[in-house]
């Protein structure tokens, strides 16, 4: 709420700590692997991590510029587009650690919201139209975050260390799960809408979390706002 007690300022601030507080103390572990990635050195262990330091860095850039490109060429401005993709990066390392750490059977990050703590910031003004319908577009993945992969991805790991199968095998196994996820679920979805119509029976969910992206559109497009104080302090 952007009203008091101001749950989603809070959340954000708390979530910005807690990704400061990762950083810095993995921050040897993170040298470790930018030099074994850029100067090809040899680093203990790295044998039984899930692939090389150097995919997994050449990976994040990678995959980092290919969602900012693509949001750039679907018509937001360069700036705009690596702010949304730094602060969500921020929101997934910092929701991986809590997987990684306590194993929670399911998360939901109901108060945390990249486009609403961006905005919050720099002021929905600061959007034009079309950039307030492209990233209203991407409420979907960054709604509550119980649906994101990277904690899902982490608990298999962890089964893999648990009956002993090397974690690069594992790491076949997600990106299968992964292309036959993305092809199923679609696929699946489609017929489902095609055969029982929209909102199917008992199926409402789909329905409101897009009425929640189109709204936060409008409100943003309709109803520009400056930073917003409570936000920033």
């Amino acid at each position: 709420s952007d009203q008091f007690p101001w749950f989603r300022s809070i959340t954000a601030g708390a979530w910005v700590g807690m990704f400061i507080t990762v950083m810095w103390s993995a921050r040897s572990h993170l040298v470790r692997a930018w030099r074994a990635a850029m100067m090809d050195e040899k680093v203990a262990g790295e044998s039984r991590e899930p692939m090389s330091y150097r995919f997994a860095v050449f990976g994040t850039i990678i995959g980092f510029a290919a969602l900012a490109s693509a949001t750039v060429l679907a018509g937001v401005r360069v700036h705009i587009a690596l702010l949304f993709f730094t602060v969500y990066f921020l929101a997934i390392v910092v929701m991986t650690r809590i997987y990684a750490q306590i194993a929670v059977p399911i998360f939901e990050l109901a108060h945390f919201n990249t486009t609403i703590a961006m905005t919050g910031v720099i002021g929905t003004a600061a959007l034009s139209p079309k950039e307030a319908a492209i990233l209203g577009h991407f409420h979907w993945f960054n709604r509550t975050y119980r649906q994101h992969p990277m904690g899902h991805e982490m608990e298999s790991y962890a089964f893999a260390e648990k009956v002993g199968m090397p974690p690069r095998s594992m790491t076949w196994v997600i990106v299968a799960a992964l292309v036959t996820g993305i092809v199923v679920g679609l696929l699946t979805t489609m017929q489902m809408y095609y055969r029982f119509g929209s909102p199917m029976p008992g199926f409402p969910s789909p329905m409101g979390a897009g009425a929640e992206a189109w709204s936060l559109s409008t409100q943003w497009a309709v109803n520009p706002r400056p930073p917003q104080a409570t936000v920033i302090s």
